[in-house]
């Protein structure tokens, strides 16, 4: 059963926001296709939250796509990401689409679930909750937020190899509470706005895995662990313009090891202060695990973040840029 398509209206506002994004060079890889399902005509009313949507098969450019409950999904290929265009537009699921959260968009998944991503070419590894449908260029098995592609750090160069697991407990608790109609809580980013709800971000070293041969489709059978929900902060209203202004990362260092399990401990003892990124390093023959909360763009979210790691008995923590 084929999907009904959007309106000429509809087609033509995303071709006039599409050209303003590709002036703006927000992400210079993703193409008309990508997000050719993506709703784009603007909610009247925030309070929309959405809700729990597996879908029916659809076809976009002569392919077709099955929709279904996978929690053993784990997949690698190639990860785009997209932003100022849609934000604040509704997802497939009728959520609003913020790209200053940690979420994506999934050709199949339900919306919401919940994916681990891990960026196969810096080891970096994020969760992000799936609420929008997309990519639909072949070589891409997944769309990021542009919150998501800054953690993973391939905002600049537009796509990155990944592989993406779903997280099979927190999918079927995202499940549970769309469908009894509690809204499912978004995956904060850092914003120059206070956010006083945060979520953990786990990331890795590099798994070892060949440089070349990795294909979209590829699947593998790594198994994957738990994490928590994460608490909602309303939407913001965020124009192009100022998103572009964004400066250069920024991120508070609590601590680094050369054993992946202490950087893991740390990174769960910091989750009521932030955001919490995991960034291995090589030094010389040794590979140090760096724990960092973060992104922030703002100096003043960054200095806050410092202050409250600092009383909460971490005083070695400092600002860093990446």
């Amino acid at each position: 059963m084929t999907q009904p398509l959007p309106s000429l209206r509809t087609l033509l506002g995303f071709l006039s926001l599409a050209g303003v994004a590709f002036n703006l060079g927000a992400c210079s890889e993703t193409t008309m296709v990508v997000h050719s399902v993506k709703q784009v005509g603007r909610l009247g009313n925030d309070q929309d939250k959405g809700g729990y949507k597996v879908g029916n098969p659809y076809q976009v450019d002569g392919h077709w796509y099955q929709p279904t409950e996978d929690y053993f999904y784990s997949e690698e290929g190639e990860a785009s990401w997209y932003g100022p265009q849609f934000h604040g537009k509704r997802t497939a699921n009728g959520e609003i689409f913020d790209m200053n959260r940690l979420t994506a968009a999934h050709r199949t998944l339900p919306m919401p679930s919940f994916v681990q991503v891990t960026n196969l070419e810096n080891g970096r590894r994020i969760k992000v909750k799936v609420n929008d449908r997309g990519p639909f260029a072949n070589d891409r098995i997944i769309d990021l937020s542009r919150a998501s592609a800054q953690a993973l750090g391939f905002e600049k160069q537009g796509r990155t190899k990944v592989r993406v697991e779903i997280l099979p407990e927190e999918s079927r608790q995202a499940k549970i509470q769309a469908l009894d109609g509690v809204l499912v809580a978004e995956a904060p980013a850092p914003t120059a706005a206070p956010v006083s709800r945060v979520e953990t971000v786990s990331l890795a070293p590099l798994p070892v895995t060949p440089s070349t041969g990795l294909s979209t489709g590829q699947k593998t059978t790594t198994s994957v662990g738990g994490g928590l929900l994460i608490p909602a902060t309303p939407p913001r209203t965020y124009a192009a313009s100022a998103a572009a202004a964004l400066g250069p990362a920024q991120y508070v260092q609590v601590g680094a090891f050369s054993d992946p399990l202490n950087a893991d401990r740390l990174s769960a003892r910091l989750v009521s202060l932030g955001p919490t990124v995991t960034m291995p390093v090589t030094m010389g023959s040794h590979v140090l695990h760096r724990v960092r909360l973060g992104p922030f763009h703002d100096r003043f979210e960054a200095e806050k973040a410092l202050r409250e790691t600092l009383a909460s008995g971490y005083p070695e923590a400092r600002i860093v840029e990446d």
